[in-house]
């Protein structure tokens, strides 16, 4: 079972801190390798890709989302 925050690291090693903030709403917090950061809020009912302002799929969101999903998954969490 999780306790949120939860915090984890990708490939990159962009740092991401997930907290819950409702009933199956997510807000997602990520820290670049560079310093940068960037923040948004995620619903399980929404698509696991987002668009960007150009119209393509942002990979750097929708590897967040997989990786936040596979660890629920790992765990059986009822989220």
């Amino acid at each position: 079972m999780f306790n949120f925050p939860l915090c984890y690291q990708l490939k990159d090693h962009t740092s991401v801190k997930v907290s819950m903030v409702g009933n199956n709403a997510f807000d997602f917090d990520l820290v670049m390798p560079n310093g940068s950061q960037r923040s948004f809020r995620w619903r399980k009912d929404s698509p696991h890709a987002f668009v960007d302002g150009r119209g393509r799929i942002d990979k750097k969101l929708k590897e967040t989302i997989k990786s936040f999903l596979k660890k629920l998954k790992e765990e059986n969490c009822p989220f």
